[in-house]
């Protein structure tokens, strides 16, 4: 059987801080000498299992659309032994590692000692990255979750309401999405108590089934208390998922849709759109002010009962603090309720992640068609992934990149990671990666050009790189 793998996650985006902000010398070191690592990868992505609960019609794995290269028997059932996992953990958060992604062709929370392996990447002071279909969580595993810090959730959830998510769900029921919204909203009461975390990002593959409701989908993560949302459209495997195919008019409405999203009352942007795959979309802030207060001029400022004005003080990822001065208050009878200097307002908002790569597919209707969405982009860059990432599958083969399933550099089976991460083969793909363009015979299996999922960090590498040249 083709070892294909699923897109869980495609274009990387720093919520809600980017780990590549102190980029170690050893990092530059290695790329400054274009073949050659110096230390472990920023990230490892551990694909803990192939083993999923669900069949999403788009999944390249699982869903019944993929016939005979559905995952069946051994291949399905396939995950890391967990010495395997925890040896690696340990010798990651030693050499340099900052992240580890639990992600893959299964959902992670199938792994028969998942909720051990969370525990050893947090006990090790990483930072944790659980993506996930969110259906196998309890309230008691969430508590947990709060606790122990785990940084950020991906939650793959492609609809907006209860019904669309039983077509792009078929082995499941509408309670499963509101057991989903439950859920969502007890880990949202959790993190007022635990610093905010887990931070949550709601993921959607837009699909024929779901495209016509984005504003639900806003909406759902509005209500749910969820800081991001990330939209991108489904790859088609020709032959199998065709029926899922966006037509020229799905997308055409997508934009529509997105135009009138911006004339909702709760939208609301900083400034200047920034260009090409960062392009923002704008924010959706939740209304949570007292009575009598107001939100005004673009959500930059805040009007009090007593017609007063304050401007946000500071912005963060995820919200907007105003405060009101105490000159301002004196005799106002209403102080006690107010937010002064000393005790600020949050107006928190919900976030679009990676538009800017949405965008790109769903204008471009002549790369759509021939599914080569990344063509421009990947070749207008080197590309750094051999320094920031990896990815290791359930059967121990270790990746160059998301896309990488076809080329594997080594496997955990014969080789420690150490061994194979500074070998000859990892240096030759890194060299290889940083110079030639992505149509390279070299990069054939891989296939660059139809989407990269590691392009969104690529940029991030690129921008903190040149930053670095300047402060020097």
């Amino acid at each position: 059987m083709e070892q294909d793998t699923q897109e869980v996650v495609r274009h990387y985006d720093p919520y809600p801080q980017s780990i590549f902000t102190d980029f170690s010398g050893d990092i530059i070191k290695g790329i400054e000498a274009g073949n050659k690592a110096f230390s472990f990868p920023q990230i490892i992505q551990l694909d803990l299992t192939n083993n999923c609960n669900l069949n999403c019609v788009g999944c390249w794995c699982h869903s019944e659309l993929m016939g005979k290269l559905k995952f069946r028997g051994e291949w399905k059932m396939k995950h890391l032994p967990k010495d395997t996992v925890l040896t690696l953990i340990e010798q990651a958060a030693e050499n340099g590692t900052r992240e580890i992604q639990l992600s893959g062709s299964g959902d992670p929370m199938m792994y028969p000692y998942f909720m051990e392996i969370v525990r050893a990447i947090k006990e090790k002071g990483l930072v944790l990255h659980l993506i996930t279909n969110f259906t196998l969580v309890s309230k008691e595993i969430l508590k947990e979750f709060a606790e122990i810090g785990v940084d950020r959730i991906t939650l793959s959830l492609w609809a907006g309401t209860a019904e669309t998510y039983v077509k792009t769900h078929p082995n499941q029921t509408e309670k499963t999405f509101e057991r989903i919204r439950e859920n969502l909203l007890h880990l949202a009461s959790l993190k007022k108590e635990h610093s905010g975390l887990p931070v949550v990002k709601i993921y959607n593959v837009i699909s024929n089934k779901n495209y016509h409701e984005l504003e639900e989908m806003i909406n759902f993560a509005l209500d749910t208390q969820v800081e991001f949302i990330e939209f991108q459209v489904a790859d088609i495997v020709k032959g199998k998922s065709d029926s899922l195919k966006l037509s020229e008019q799905h997308m055409e409405s997508m934009v529509e849709q997105f135009r009138k999203l911006k004339k909702k009352e709760n939208y609301f942007t900083f400034g200047n759109e920034h260009n090409d795959e960062f392009i923002e979309f704008g924010r959706f802030y939740r209304n949570t002010l007292p009575e009598g207060f107001r939100v005004e001029e673009n959500s930059k400022k805040i009007r009090c009962p007593k017609d007063y004005f304050s401007s946000a003080r500071n912005v963060t990822k995820t919200s907007l603090d105003f405060a009101f001065s105490q000159g301002m208050c004196i005799g106002c009878d209403r102080k006690s309720i107010c937010y002064s200097t000393e005790n600020p307002f949050k107006l928190s908002f919900l976030r679009i992640l990676g538009f800017g790569s949405l965008y790109r597919r769903i204008s471009s209707i002549k790369d759509n068609k021939k599914q080569k969405y990344d063509i421009n982009i990947v070749d207008r860059m080197p590309c750094y992934i051999g320094w920031t990432f990896t990815r290791i599958l359930p059967n121990g083969d270790v990746l160059p990149c998301c896309k990488g399933h076809k080329m594997p550099l080594g496997n955990l089976h014969e080789k420690s990671f150490k061994d194979i991460w500074y070998s000859n083969k990892y240096n030759e793909f890194r060299f290889l990666a940083k110079t030639e363009k992505k149509g390279h015979p070299y990069f054939k299996v891989i296939n660059c050009h139809r989407s990269c999922d590691n392009v969104g960090m690529n940029i991030e590498t690129d921008i903190r790189l040149k930053q670095n040249a300047i402060d020097e």
